[in-house]
């Protein structure tokens, strides 16, 4: 991605992680993570992997954890928003980019190529019990998709 596109203000603590690409013959190679510039609250505690189609949409969820959230297939437009004041940040995001997303923030996003891969690591364990969800629809996100996302029964309601 040569132009990082964006949405909203980017809202206190959230970080764009751009990616330098080293490119040769064999393809090519970046460095993700370092933990010399971490902020994450501790050591990283998971990492998850999603696939999804075209106009999927994840989300808004808040858990009690700290996300860095890439695609590593395929693009999004990745959200991140506050509750409390209904403030929110979106941008599209392909394999040469990261979002840093602290754990105040909910975090949802919508798949704007023909398949994704995101893989999200994070520094606590999910824990079901401490999920907050909130309607993708409510908050006047500006989701760059052509009709009614295709959604889970949990992220329907």
């Amino acid at each position: 991605m040569t132009n990082i596109v964006t949405a909203g203000e980017l809202l206190p603590g959230l970080r764009i992680i751009q990616h330098t690409k080293h490119k040769d013959s064999r393809g090519d190679f970046c460095e993700i993570w370092k933990s010399a510039n971490d902020s994450m609250r501790g050591t990283y505690r998971q990492m998850n992997l999603a696939t999804s189609c075209f106009n999927v949409l994840r989300g808004m969820h808040r858990q009690n954890q700290t996300k860095l959230v890439m695609p590593i297939v395929g693009t999004v437009f990745d959200v991140a928003l506050n509750p409390e004041t209904g403030k929110w940040f979106g941008i599209h995001l392909d394999s040469t980019c990261a979002l840093f997303i602290p754990p105040e923030y909910a975090h949802g996003y919508v798949v704007t190529s023909d398949t994704a891969i995101v893989q999200y690591i994070v520094d606590a364990p999910y824990n079901k019990a401490e999920e907050e969800n909130f309607n993708w629809n409510t908050y006047g996100i500006e989701w760059p998709i052509p009709s009614t996302p295709i959604l889970s029964a949990k992220d329907a309601q």
